[in-house]
This record gives C-alpha cells, sequence and structure tokens, in this order.
C-alpha cells in the first residue's frame, strides 16, 4: 500500500505537465449522450484558525452539473456559493460571501479532456457598508485528465489559463489555476477512502492599479471519505494561503481548518 500511495503522491506532482505534454491515456469510457446526464452537489462547513478575526468559520454550496453530454465532449455548468464568518460583533458574524459561475464546453481526446471555458466571479461584504461591487469575468482554456488504478485509487487533475475582463475593483489580468485530487481506498474497506489534494493559484495583475505584478496563493487538503448508498461524507483538514482574503483588501489571509463535506453520489 505504501508504494500505490508513493506512486499516486508521483503522479499528482505530475499530472499538470503530463496533461499538458498529452502522456498517453486508458482506453476512452463509453459516455451516455443527452441531456442533464450528471449532477453533483455537495455542503462544506469548517471551523478556521487565522490571526484575522473575520475568519473564523467558513461554508460553501457547490453544484457541478452537465447539461448535456455530446459524446466527444461536454456542457457543463458549475455554480458555488462560499461565506466566512468571523467573531467581531457576535459568534457567529457573516461578513462576506464569493458568488461564482462558470460554463464550459469540453472536448474528449486520449490525452485529456480539453475546452473553453467562461466564468463571472463577485464578492461581497456582509451586513456592513459595502461601497463597491467587486467582480469579474474570465474566459479561457481548461484541461481535465483521471487516471484509474486496479486497486481502486483514481488521480484526477485539471489545470487552466484565463484572461480576465470586465474588471470591477480588482487589478487581475491572467489566471492560472491547477489542481490534483488523490483517492485511495483503505482496504479491505472499500466504502473508506484517503483524500489527498493540492491547488495551487498565480495570478498576473495590473501594476498601474494598485502597485502589485502578480499574486499568488495556494492549499493543501487531507482527509477521509465515507461513502454511503445515496451520498459520502468527507472528513479533512487543510492549510490554505487564500488571495485577497477580505473583499476590500489586498491581503493574503493563511488559516488551518477542519470540517466536513457532504455530497451526493
Amino acid at each position: 500500500m505504501v508504494l500505490r500511495l508513493a506512486r499516486s503522491t508521483v503522479l499528482v506532482a505530475s499530472v499538470a505537465v503530463g496533461a499538458t505534454l498529452g502522456m498517453p491515456s486508458a482506453a476512452s469510457a463509453q459516455h451516455a449522450t443527452g441531456f442533464l446526464t450528471r449532477g453533483e452537489f455537495y455542503m462544506l462547513w469548517a471551523r478556521t484558525a487565522a490571526d484575522d478575526p473575520r475568519f473564523d468559520h467558513q461554508g460553501r454550496f457547490n453544484l457541478d452539473a452537465d447539461l448535456a453530454d455530446y459524446g466527444s465532449g461536454r456542457l457543463i455548468l458549475e455554480a458555488d456559493y462560499e461565506a466566512f464568518l468571523g467573531g467581531e460583533r457576535r459568534t457567529f458574524d457573516l461578513n462576506q460571501g464569493t458568488y461564482r459561475f462558470e460554463l464550459d464546453f469540453t472536448r474528449r481526446t486520449q490525452a485529456a479532456e480539453i475546452g473553453a471555458f467562461f466564468a463571472h466571479a463577485s464578492r461581497h461584504v456582509v451586513d456592513r457598508e459595502n461601497p463597491d461591487a467587486i467582480s469579474w469575468n474570465v474566459f479561457g482554456v481548461r484541461g481535465r485528465r483521471k487516471w484509474d488504478f486496479e486497486d481502486g485509487a483514481s488521480v484526477n487533475a485539471r489545470f487552466e489559463l484565463g484572461r480576465a475582463w470586465e474588471q470591477a475593483f480588482v487589478d487581475y489580468e491572467w489566471i492560472s489555476q491547477a489542481r490534483a485530487t488523490l483517492r485511495h481506498p483503505l482496504a479491505p474497506h472499500k466504502h473508506v477512502s484517503l483524500l489527498l489534494e493540492g491547488s495551487g493559484v498565480l495570478i498576473w495583475t495590473d501594476p498601474s492599479l494598485y502597485g502589485r505584478e502578480r499574486t499568488c496563493g495556494g492549499r493543501v487538503e487531507g482527509g477521509i471519505r465515507f461513502e454511503g448508498r445515496r451520498g459520502a461524507i468527507e472528513i479533512f483538514t487543510a492549510y490554505e494561503r487564500r488571495i485577497d482574503g477580505y473583499p476590500l483588501e489586498l491581503n493574503r489571509v493563511r488559516m488551518w481548518s477542519l470540517g466536513f463535506r457532504v455530497l451526493n453520489r
């Protein structure tokens, strides 16, 4: 099992490069074509620890669905809402929320699933004066790839690069993101899996606005996943360096989190 984990960990570290260079993949699986062929939803709640008192709890709702599968690719919709609660005014003081919507047109190839995407994000201060409407759009390219192993382990990877436009009160110009997730069953319990995930973001900015040329962030997570008949629950701990953690400030926030994620199947 240690060798299997080592193999998968090395694959996670090289997955973005592999997808970019077009490493050979296993034989393509058959995909059911039609309308609304896949729908995934999760709810996340976590206790966070940061030097900033505005980051005590994190909540998140995410919907990821295939609006259509046309065999050679998919039309994917993702909608996400994330909120942070602090302790400035009361025990659970909701202070900010972020909305994100994405449309992704993909095409399946032997090497990976690639496509173009459009994304919109908007950030809002909650229960406080909010003078600025903070938002931006992104148009770019994205690649996905999955590796499945005989022992039941799998690695999912995603890489994207996009150009920001119609920015409101942000200096983002180009945004690059990468994420890799390892799931490894803990034999003989096939319904219990080890989870490891790493992600990073690099943003090139307009220095004429706020005096910075680029900024970066990242997140690492480890946890256990328990499978049920109609759903699953993941218990995780994570460390994150978040870009522009509070909507009205240009500061990176470093925080630990311990939480759970409830998912459908």
